[in-house]
């Protein structure tokens, strides 16, 4: 038998037709292969999710958290802080100036309220978290200066809806 005649011949033995069963089985075994590693990926893709979103909810409690720490730094000052205690006493109490410094301290605490409760509403913040805030306007809502000056405020209409809606039955009550 010459070289090329042997070469056929082995090359007509492992030749490898439509319905063999090794052809079959390499077929299912690269399915499965193909159903493990969608199964993985799904699997790491749901984790990616996940992971963003804690991250998005430690960044919106962090960005709300430092919007109140920016809204409580006017305090820091003793005259803006006892201006702020006679204003939450009696809001009628307070000169013309002493009213508008009053509104842009206390303006900023309701206003804030509404992103909480809009982070609450797309999961971004839980429930403990909303009630701290809560407690947080509650609190500024207990003093009768406060409320006089949200019923009397220029500010406190154009507030948002959820943040206006939620203190008018807090104070109401």
């Amino acid at each position: 038998m010459t070289s090329s005649a042997s070469s056929r011949a082995t090359h007509r033995r492992f030749a490898i037709r439509q319905g063999d069963p090794i052809l079959d089985s390499l077929g299912n075994l690269g399915d499965f292969l193909g159903g493990i590693s969608v199964i993985a990926t799904l699997m790491y893709l749901a984790l990616q999710v996940r992971q963003s979103t804690e991250t998005v909810r430690a960044n919106s409690v962090q960005e709300l958290t430092e919007n109140m720490l920016r809204a409580t730094e006017a305090l820091v000052n003793p005259d803006q802080a006892e201006m702020f205690v006679r204003g939450a006493r009696s809001y009628a109490s307070l000169t013309a100036e002493e009213k508008l410094r009053f509104g842009m301290i206390a303006g900023p605490f309701l206003a804030r309220f509404d992103t909480v409760l809009e982070y609450r509403e797309r999961d971004m913040v839980d429930d403990a978290y909303v009630e701290f805030q809560a407690a947080t306007i509650r609190l500024l809502l207990s003093n009768p200066g406060v409320r006089e000056w949200v019923a009397t405020s220029a500010q406190f209409p154009t507030m948002p809806q959820r943040s206006k809606s939620w203190a008018e039955n807090e104070y109401a009550s």
